[in-house]
C-alpha cells in the first residue's frame, strides 16, 4: 500500500494513518532525489490507475497529468494549460503556501518553456475559470469533440 511505502521512509509525514501533503511535499521538493523516490513509488501506479479507467470509458477522455511524460501507448496528445508564472505563483500561494515555498516547489518542477515545448495543444489560463471553461469548449469545438 502506498501509505505505508511513503511511511516507511519518511515517518514524520503520516498523521492518522493519512499522508500530511504538505510536510511530504517539504521534504521531497526539498531534495531532487527523494522527490524521484516519491515518484517511484507513486508514479508506476498512477499510470496504471489511469490506464485502467480510461480503459473503463467509451468516447473522449481528458486526463490531467501534471508531468513531462507520457506513459501512454501510444502516446496521448498533450494539451497544456498555461499560465504566466506570476499568474501561477500567486494560485500556488493561495494554496496556503508561503511565496518562499511557493517559488521553491516551481524550480524543482518543468519550467513554463518546457511545457510549452512538450505541448500539442496551448490553452491559455491567465484569466478567470469561466475564461479557461471557455477556452476549453472553444478548443473541444474546433477538435469535433463537442
Amino acid at each position: 500500500d502506498v501509505i505505508g511505502e511513503i511511511g516507511a521512509i519518511w515517518t514524520d509525514v503520516i498523521e492518522d494513518g493519512e499522508v500530511d501533503r504538505r510536510a511530504l511535499g517539504r521534504v521531497v521538493f526539498a531534495d531532487p532525489l527523494e522527490l524521484r523516490r516519491l515518484e517511484s513509488i507513486t508514479h508506476p501506479r498512477i499510470f496504471v490507475a489511469i490506464a485502467d479507467r480510461v480503459a473503463e470509458v467509451e468516447g473522449l477522455v481528458a486526463v490531467e497529468l501534471p508531468l513531462p511524460v507520457n506513459p501512454f501507448d501510444p502516446p496521448w496528445p498533450r494539451i497544456v494549460v498555461d499560465a504566466p508564472d506570476e499568474i501561477r505563483l500567486e494560485r500556488v500561494m493561495s494554496r496556503g503556501l508561503s511565496r518562499d515555498e511557493a517559488l521553491d516547489r516551481m524550480a524543482r518542477q518543468p519550467s513554463r518553456a518546457e511545457w510549452l515545448q512538450l505541448a500539442d495543444v496551448v490553452v491559455p489560463n491567465d484569466g478567470t475559470m469561466e475564461d479557461l471553461a471557455a477556452s476549453i469548449g472553444h478548443l473541444a469545438d474546433s477538435l469535433g469533440w463537442a
